[in-house]
């Protein structure tokens, strides 16, 4: 008691001492190393007097200068949380301490969590004797982190008056980070769903998470540290960080703490659940469903006005032999169909290869290439002459000399399989564009996988006709239908010829004549960088357009879906902000644009608004629906 006395009458002279009047914000104190300056902290209170509350709304503040960050009460694989000791205060019973959401840093396969420049912990006192002045003497600890890490101890006082309690002007920035600190509360809309326990992490299955920028921490007593969440469709999974027994786990309470763009909540939870099953099955269950979409996806591509050419120039060859031999007829397209594979198959190593060499890879990229569209220009007009009978086609000398004479025709189907791959690449059709994200972020193997399955599924006209031979016996007979029919064929292969050599020229115009680097419309804006999300922010609603000139679904989408009286409208009056992007040529900036989006191909179609500045990404496919009802939602 008389201890008690003595400290009391000790901390009051040294304020008197201190300050001349009563202070509800303290003086900054800055932390420095050598005279660089680390950062500088304070302590403020909410409130001019404390005269009719029973929990004082104070803050600490602090500020870290570039480069540095302190810690969250959970530090994660390495720091130490801040500390505030209260023990020398006067008229203080308990300190509450609301910690914002973090910020997860990730270093050489560290993570911690953390904040950095301006931080703001909202506190609540609460007071031994209620409206009675408090003077808080905090002794606070906190360690400051960049390449090396630093420990700080300062001693802030501040000092809350007996007055009559009312906001002050920092009131509403306390308010501000307050309202950032994580609810107990799963909010509506939201579900975590299923939590269970699996070989190398925690597993959420079915849960419902609106957003997709978030992060996960996960707090317990084992000092167990999770890795950023992977999400694929409704289940999430949370890699365990280092050494990891999920028995350890097993019956412990844990803290799940969401953070998104719009909220953030926190979960206690139990975990009961332990499935033998662990992320290995998981992993291996995904792969057979984007399998399963990749197959799909070169299905339909076969009905892509790219590949219907080659199933016009193989029906010819077919319809127009003096015969139809049932043996050979299915050996011709299993040849063709084993050149699709063999050439998916070669198109995954060339991309993997480029890939290992440091180069950007992209869906139809060599369509970007010049020399590919000669050469490919000039393949489908002689293809297309042929059919009109305007000459004959067929491999020089040198090839047929290296190949039997029985068996020049197969090496002719064979090769039919790489063209059909050639011209399927700057098409996108549904399933398509999601196989090919899928591929190009896992490993090689699958990656190479994933390509085969969409050859298999680009070749199954090819296996129908090899396995159901017969079906060329419900043909018409030969007649006068016939050469009609042949010169419609070679009219499609001349079309196809055309429009690469339209790309052709259009790429060498864009290269030799720069003044055709702006959009041919006035109100479509040329896009650049970070551009949408700016005009998306200041209240604009805003479609961004990546494109190019060798993009058949990029032309039809613009046809169909763009170029609508109500869409069309609106972009001219300039109610609605339309930025487009040519990718008829390669542009670093625009690959680089679709990678942060994780998509490897076009069309690429975002909407952005003042209720999503971040964006909406669209499906490759569009409807009219699809885009109308984003456009609202950002509105």
């Amino acid at each position: 008691m008389f201890k008690n006395l003595i400290k009391s009458i000790f901390i009051t002279v040294l304020l008197t001492i201190t300050y001349s009047g009563y202070a509800t914000t303290s003086e900054w104190k800055v932390s420095k190393l050598n005279e660089n300056k680390i950062l500088q902290m304070r302590l403020f209170s909410g409130t001019e007097g404390v005269i009719g509350l029973k929990k004082i709304p104070i803050a600490f503040e602090v500020i870290t200068s570039p480069g540095w960050k302190i810690y969250w009460r959970h530090p994660g694989d390495a720091g130490l949380p801040t500390q505030i000791d209260y023990s020398n205060s006067i008229n203080i019973k308990k300190l509450d301490i609301f910690w914002p959401a973090p910020f997860r840093f990730s270093t050489f396969g560290i993570d911690t969590f953390g904040y950095d420049g301006q931080t703001i912990f909202p506190l609540s006192v609460t007071p031994e004797n209620e409206n009675e002045a408090i003077i808080f003497n905090a002794k606070i600890n906190l360690l400051a982190c960049n390449q090396i890490c630093i420990p700080f101890t300062e001693n802030i006082l501040l000092e809350i008056p007996k007055k009559i309690h009312k906001p002050n002007n920092k009131a509403q920035e306390r308010a501000q980070f307050l309202s950032l600190v994580p609810k107990n509360y799963i909010p509506d809309g939201f579900s975590l769903g299923s939590i269970s326990l699996v070989e190398e992490g925690i597993m959420l299955t079915n849960s419902i998470i609106p957003e997709n920028n978030f992060d996960l921490f996960i707090e317990n007593n084992k000092g167990i540290n999770f890795g950023k969440p992977l999400k694929k469709g409704n289940d999430i999974f949370l890699p365990a960080l280092g050494d990891f027994n999920p028995k350890d786990l097993l019956g412990n309470q844990i803290i799940i703490t969401f953070v998104g763009d719009e909220l953030s909540f926190e979960s206690i939870q139990i975990l009961n659940d332990l499935k033998n099953k662990g992320i290995l099955y998981y992993n291996f269950i995904k792969l057979l469903y984007f399998i399963f979409i990749a197959f799909i996806g070169g299905v339909i591509l076969n009905f892509m006005p790219c590949v219907l050419p080659v199933i016009s120039l193989k029906l010819s060859k077919i319809l127009f032999a003096n015969s139809y031999q049932i043996s050979k007829i299915k050996t011709s397209f299993l040849i063709t169909a084993l050149g699709i594979i063999s050439s998916f198959f070669l198109l995954g190593l060339t991309l993997i290869s480029l890939k290992t060499l440091g180069y950007s890879i992209s869906w139809g990229m060599q369509y970007q290439n010049l020399y590919f569209l000669s050469l490919m220009s000039l393949i489908m007009f002689a293809f297309g002459l042929n059919m009109l009978g305007i000459f004959q086609l067929s491999l020089p000398f040198d090839v047929l000399k290296m190949v039997p004479n029985n068996k020049t025709g197969n090496l002719s189907d064979f090769l039919n399989g790489f063209l059909a791959t050639l011209l399927a690449t700057p098409c996108s059709a549904p399933f398509v564009g999601t196989a090919i994200t899928f591929a190009f972020s896992e490993n090689n193997f699958n990656m190479i996988l994933i390509f085969i399955s969409m050859g298999i599924g680009l070749s199954v006209p090819w296996f129908l006709v090899a396995f159901f031979p017969r079906i060329f016996n419900y043909f018409p007979k030969p007649g006068k239908w016939m050469v009609i029919f042949k010169k419609l064929l070679g009219m499609g292969m001349l079309i196809t010829a055309f429009w690469i050599f339209y790309i052709l020229l259009s790429s060498y115009n864009s290269i030799f004549d720069s003044s055709n680097d702006s959009p041919e419309d006035n109100y479509v804006i040329k896009w650049e960088k970070g551009l949408a999300n700016l005009l998306a922010e200041k209240g604009e609603t805003v479609i961004v357009d990546i494109t190019a000139d060798w993009c058949l679904t990029c032309k039809l989408n613009k046809i169909v879906i763009f170029n609508t009286k109500k869409l069309s409208q609106g972009i001219k009056n300039g109610n609605i902000k339309f930025i487009q992007g040519d990718w008829t040529l390669p542009n670093q900036e625009i690959l680089e644009f679709l990678g942060e989006n994780k998509r490897y191909g076009i069309p690429f179609n975002v909407v952005y608004g003042p209720q999503n500045s971040n964006g909406i990404i669209l499906p490759e496919i569009l409807t009219k629906k699809v885009l109308l009802r984003a456009l609202e939602s950002v509105k």
